[in-house]
């Protein structure tokens, strides 16, 4: 792998395999420490991320004192240290010159404190940092397949990134893995033909990064203490490397990693795993591997996740913020419901039991992968719309994808459920596709686009209605095309225009249309994802797909700003609006 670029100086300190600062400092006793300094806050009502966003915007319209501790607090909450060094460092140095009264006292004061939290965090190096392997994060999200990428390994052949991290107890390589979409239980596998060379031995295959790290800690737990002193003497850069394997498991089991698979040596020769057969470091789980290693804090983390339930409510973000799901990215605010879990339909081999799932991390590429190479975040791109989940042992996706609806759509959908047709305008199982068709074309056209464009807004009032329907027809599961497309999710949105414009070819195709006949009816009846404002007196469309705003309270309109906005909701959108 490339070498990766240095941020400043390089620490004059013994490189470890886990976390130190530029002091010398274990990186595993900061978050601890800076709990104690910071004070005790209340959860914002909408989580921490929309707190962060709301006082963001506070700072853009006023810059005091109130809203920039706002936006530090929601900094540090969500262990953002980057974006709080900027922050405090830039306040700071415009507070400098201000009165010295008791309150301006004590802004200064805390913002210090984070300040020296966010350098403290910054300055730690892992043995990543100074061996160079060049683990950057513009190099990860190019990355295929995080999951199946071997990491070289002065021992094993055949460690992913995650499995590499939770060995070395580089606990900021595995939350920024995890946090890019590796899954956390994914086993170790076969080795790639070209790192068979350059180590000497396999890691046990099917061990996860959470097996990994607490084998090692209970290798060293399990030898008697004299000779795990004279081993810690000869090898002083292994008690950091153990205490980062203990970070790293702690914060696995946090993120909801199973705790019941098996540590299985198998056949291996090695005398390394002699060694831990001997021991008895074999054919056990992650729970009895810590009790091996006498590790109170990880046996106690792994207890309080035991239960399903107990999980789903405490199971953290994967974005690297160490909150619960609730508290960050799936807060009330921003999607209804637990949606950060869900049960697979697929069955596990174990004990016929559904597998519990995970949501694909926030700031993992979107998995639509319709940014053209820009490699946008799954939370800035279709989060809203489609909730992305995945099996953290196999590493399959799955998708479910939302729709706002209000009260009169739902009351809707439950006729529709009772085969009771609303004014007889769902179409009964038994109708043909031929006479759903021929309705559709005995329909008015200003009549037929009314229903979804109250205000007028919409080019398919120039469309002809023979070619809207006969494009229809040659879909493989038609839908009505509909160009005030705000409310359907991006990805879908996207596989809809492909479709569509793919079916308008073949229309034509079959008509034998040619020259400028041809071209005019695609000219005019071409599908395009990119959608209108909703506001009638504004002519803007969007420059990317799903770039405007949508209407927080029904979802189902878009503004290219907030003045169209307000436009609309005086003139029509007030009296339509209802909640989703």
């Amino acid at each position: 792998m490339a070498k990766k670029e240095k941020n400043g100086t390089k620490s004059k300190g013994k490189t470890t395999a886990h976390q130190t600062n530029s002091s010398g400092d274990n990186g595993a006793s900061l978050a601890s420490q800076s709990t104690n300094k910071i004070e005790t806050v209340e959860l914002p009502e909408n989580g921490w991320i929309c707190e962060k966003d709301e006082a963001a915007k506070a700072v853009k319209c006023e810059r005091n004192e109130e809203n920039i501790l706002r936006l530090a607090r929601a900094y540090y909450k969500l262990r953002q240290w980057g974006k709080l060094e900027a922050l405090t460092s830039s306040a700071l140095k415009d507070d400098s010159g201000s009165t010295d009264n008791s309150s301006s006292k004590l802004y200064r004061q805390q913002l210090t404190t984070w300040h020296k939290e966010a350098k403290d965090n910054l300055s730690i190096r892992t043995i990543m940092d100074e061996q160079g392997y060049g683990l950057e994060e513009s190099r990860l999200r190019r990355l295929r397949n995080i999951n199946t990428v071997t990491c070289p390994h002065e021992t094993f052949n055949n460690l992913n990134i995650l499995q590499y991290a939770a060995l070395k107890g580089d606990i900021r390589l595995l939350e920024k893995a995890i946090a890019l979409g590796a899954v956390i239980d994914y086993p170790v596998g076969e080795p790639e033909e070209e790192y068979v060379r350059e180590a000497p031995g396999e890691a046990p295959r099917g061990a996860t990064a959470l097996l990994l790290a607490c084998s090692s800690l209970a290798m060293y737990g399990a030898v008697p203490q004299e000779h795990a002193r004279m081993i810690f003497r000869e090898q002083p850069r292994l008690a950091d490397m153990l205490r980062g394997n203990l970070e790293c498991a702690v914060q696995l089991v946090k993120l909801g990693a199973n705790c019941s698979a098996v540590y299985r040596l198998g056949n291996c020769e090695r005398m390394l795993f002699g060694m831990m057969q001997s021991l008895g470091i074999d054919n056990k789980n992650a729970y009895e591997l810590a009790q091996i290693a006498k590790k109170v804090e990880l046996t106690r983390t792994m207890k309080g996740f035991k239960s399903v339930e107990d999980r789903i409510r405490l199971v953290h973000c994967r974005c690297g913020s160490r909150l619960p799901w609730r508290e960050c990215h799936a807060s009330a605010a921003l999607a209804l419901g637990p949606h950060y879990a869900y049960y697979n339909s697929k069955v596990d081999e174990r004990g016929g039991e559904k597998v519990l799932c995970w949501r694909f991390s926030p700031l993992g590429n979107c998995p639509c992968d319709n940014n053209k190479g820009k490699f946008k975040s799954y939370f800035k791109c279709c989060w809203q719309d489609a909730s992305e989940y995945q099996d953290d042992s196999t590493a399959e996706r799955f998708e479910t994808k939302s729709m706002p609806i209000d009260e009169r759509g739902f009351n809707a959908l439950q006729k529709l459920m009772e085969g009771k047709g609303p004014n007889d305008l769902v179409f009964p199982p038994s109708m043909t596709n031929e006479k759903i068709f021929s309705g559709f074309r005995n329909m008015p056209l200003k009549e037929f686009i009314k229903q979804t464009d109250p205000d007028g807004i919409s080019v398919l009032y120039g469309w002809d209605m023979e070619v809207y329907v006969s494009v229809m027809e040659r879909l493989e599961n038609w839908f009505q095309w509909n160009d005030l497309h705000w409310p359907i999710p991006k990805s879908e949105l996207i596989q809809r225009t492909k479709e569509w414009n793919q079916a308008l070819l073949q229309y034509c195709d079959d008509q034998n249309l040619a020259g400028t006949e041809r071209e005019e009816v695609i000219k005019i009846h071409t599908a395009s994802a990119l959608a209108p404002c909703a506001n009638p007196a504004c002519n803007k469309f969007e420059l990317d797909v799903k770039s405007f705003a949508k209407c927080s309270r029904c979802k189902k309109v878009a503004y290219c700003s907030r003045a169209c906005q307000g436009d609309h909701w005086k003139l029509t959108h007030k009296q339509k609006c209802r909640p989703a």
